[in-house]
C-alpha cells in the first residue's frame, strides 16, 4: 500500500532568459517529486546501477559506472578521421528525437524490466512507483487541479535516466545486430552502427539500403515505447559519395554537433574552440567591475578562465590559434590591457617562487587529452578501444603535432 501523495508531483514555471513571458514555450517546466518518493527511488537506482555494466551494451555511455561522454566523443572523432584517412563512403545520422524522456510509455518500461529477467517482486515495486501518477502546475503561487500521467520518465526521479537507457537498449543491440545494416569499418574485422549517450543517439551506415533498414527498426522501436523522430533537428555528415537522397527529409550538414563537440569529416571543427572561448570578455568584463588584485585575478584564470575550454580539451588538444588567443585574453584581463611587465614563463611559477601560479595552458591541454586516452585504454568494454590503439601507437608522430588526427585530434 502507498498514500495517494507517495505518486504526486508539482510542476513549477521557470521564465527562459530573454523570452517574452506571454509565450508558453518561454517557461521551462520543473517538476518537484515528494521526499518519500525519491527516497524510495534512490534506493532502487543504487541497487540497479550495480547490474548495469553486465546489461547495457558498450554503446551506451550514459548512467553506466565507469563509462564517461568521452567514449562516445572520442569514437565518434577516431571514426572520423579513420574513414578519411581510408577515403570511405557512408553517413554519420545525429538523431533528434521528439520529448525523448517524456514520451517512454511506462508499461513498455515494466515490459522492458521483465525482459531483462528482474525478479517479479522488483518489478511490482517499480509498478508502485509508475503507477497512479499525478501531477499539478503552480501558476502564480497557486496550486492547479491535479492531473494523471501513463507515459515518462519523471524529471527529478532518480530512476528517470536509468530506466530510460534500459528502454533504448533493445533498440541499440537491434541495431549492432542486424546483419543487413552495414556499419563502419573498425581495425581489424569489427564494425560500429550506433552510439548513444542517453537519448543522443548517433548512426553510422555506408550504404543507403543499411539506412532504410534503420529507419524500419526505429519505427518499430517508436511504435512499442511512444518514441517519435523529430526530422527536422536530426542531421546527417555524409562521407565519400553516399547519396543525398537516401536520408529522406533529414537534413545534410557540414558540421555536426555531438554532446556540444564540432566535428566535421575530420578531425574536431573550429566551432568547437570559437564556442570554447567566446564567454571569456565575458567573464573579464564582469570581474573588472570588482576591483580585483592582482593574486585575484590570477585565482579568476585559474578557476574560471581556463576551465570554459576544459570540455573540449578532454577530446582533443587546443589548436595554437587558439590557444594563443586565450593567452592573450588571460595577458589583457591580468594587465589592465596594458603590456605585461613580467614574462609569462615566470607569471606560471608558484607564488611561493614569486610567480602568480597561472596554468601552463598548453601543457593543461595535453595532459587532459591524455587522461582521456588512459582513461579509455583503462576501461574494459570500450568499444573503440581498436581505434584508440591504432592511433596512439601506429602515429605516434602526431602526438606533438600542431593538428593531430586521433587520440590528440
Amino acid at each position: 500500500m502507498k498514500p495517494n501523495s507517495f505518486g504526486a508531483g508539482r510542476i513549477v514555471l521557470l521564465l527562459k532568459d530573454g523570452a517574452p513571458p506571454n509565450e508558453p514555450s518561454s517557461w521551462r517546466p520543473i517538476k518537484l517529486l515528494n521526499v518519500d518518493y525519491k527516497t524510495v527511488a534512490t534506493v532502487l537506482n543504487n541497487k540497479l546501477k550495480l547490474l548495469l555494466p553486465c546489461i547495457i551494451s558498450p554503446y551506451q555511455s550514459c548512467a553506466v559506472p565507469a563509462r564517461s561522454m568521452f567514449a562516445h566523443l572520442t569514437d565518434t572523432r577516431d571514426v572520423f578521421e579513420y574513414g578519411a584517412e581510408k577515403k570511405l563512403s557512408g553517413a554519420f545520422v545525429s538523431l533528434d528525437q521528439v520529448k525523448a524522456f517524456d514520451r517512454v510509455k511506462h508499461r513498455y518500461t515494466l515490459e522492458v524490466l521483465r525482459e531483462f529477467g528482474f525478479p517479479g517482486d522488483f518489478v511490482r515495486l517499480v509498478e508502485l512507483l509508475y503507477t497512479n501518477l499525478s501531477c499539478n502546475v503552480v501558476v502564480n503561487g497557486s496550486a492547479t487541479a491535479g492531473f494523471s500521467y501513463t507515459r515518462g520518465m519523471r524529471q527529478d526521479c532518480p530512476l528517470g535516466p536509468t530506466f530510460f537507457i534500459m528502454c533504448i537498449e533493445p533498440l541499440l543491440t537491434r541495431l549492432a545486430s542486424d546483419e543487413r545494416i552495414r556499419g563502419f569499418p573498425l581495425t581489424g574485422e569489427d564494425e560500429i552502427k550506433v552510439l548513444a549517450y542517453a537519448d543522443d543517439v548517433c548512426h553510422f551506415v555506408r550504404d543507403a539500403g543499411s539506412f532504410r533498414e534503420f529507419r524500419s527498426a526505429f519505427n518499430r522501436y517508436a511504435e512499442v515505447s511512444g518514441a517519435a523522430l523529430n526530422e527536422g533537428k536530426s542531421k546527417a555528415l555524409l562521407f565519400g559519395a553516399f547519396p543525398k537522397e537516401a536520408i529522406g527529409n533529414i537534413q545534410t550538414v557540414s558540421t555536426v554537433n555531438v554532446l556540444g563537440i564540432f566535428f566535421p569529416c575530420e578531425g574536431v571543427a573550429e566551432t568547437t574552440w570559437q564556442k570554447a572561448v567566446e564567454r571569456v570578455p565575458l567573464v573579464t568584463a564582469r570581474s573588472r567591475r570588482l576591483d580585483l588584485t592582482l593574486r585575484e585575478k590570477a585565482l579568476a584564470v585559474k578557476t574560471g578562465i581556463c576551465a570554459f575550454a576544459n570540455y573540449a580539451r578532454r577530446v582533443a588538444v587546443m589548436p595554437a590559434k587558439t590557444l594563443s588567443q586565450l593567452n592573450k585574453m588571460i595577458s589583457s584581463f591580468l594587465w589592465d590591457d596594458k603590456p605585461a611587465p613580467v614574462k609569462r614563463n615566470l607569471q606560471q611559477l608558484p607564488e611561493g617562487e614569486g610567480g602568480l601560479g597561472l596554468p601552463h595552458v598548453a601543457t593543461i591541454s595535453r595532459l587532459l587529452a591524455l587522461k582521456t586516452v588512459r582513461f579509455l585504454h583503462q576501461a574494459s568494454d570500450f568499444y573503440g578501444k581498436g581505434l584508440l590503439l591504432y592511433w596512439s601507437s601506429t602515429n605516434t608522430k602526431y602526438l606533438y603535432a600542431d593538428r593531430q588526427p586521433g587520440p590528440l585530434a
